[in-house]
């Protein structure tokens, strides 16, 4: 069972550090990139600090998911903010 833990808790922390990376980074393909390999690294380093290959295996898929995902909810944000931005600027222009 303290396996399972290992893999979930480096998974955990690899996602998390990814969408946090992807949300600060990801405004390009290269910054994508970046904060994709950046949750993998950091997974696969908790997976190995608690001691198994397991543990960093899990670690660099969380992180390759975490960075994905991040990349996708920065992404669908920046559209629905130009989204709403387009919709305003007809009544910006009125009020002027």
């Amino acid at each position: 069972m303290w396996e399972w833990y290992r893999i979930g808790v480096a998974a955990g922390i690899g996602a998390g550090i990814a969408v946090f990376a992807a949300g600060w980074l990801a405004r390009t393909r290269p910054g994508t990139l970046i904060a994709i390999l950046i949750g993998v690294v950091v997974g696969v380093a908790v997976g190995f600090a608690l001691g198994h290959w397991k543990g960093a295996a899990g670690g660099a898929i969380g992180g390759l998911l975490g960075g994905v995902g991040g990349e996708r909810r920065d992404r669908e944000a920046r559209d629905a903010d130009q989204d709403s931005r387009a919709a305003a600027a007809p009544l910006a222009a009125r009020e002027s």
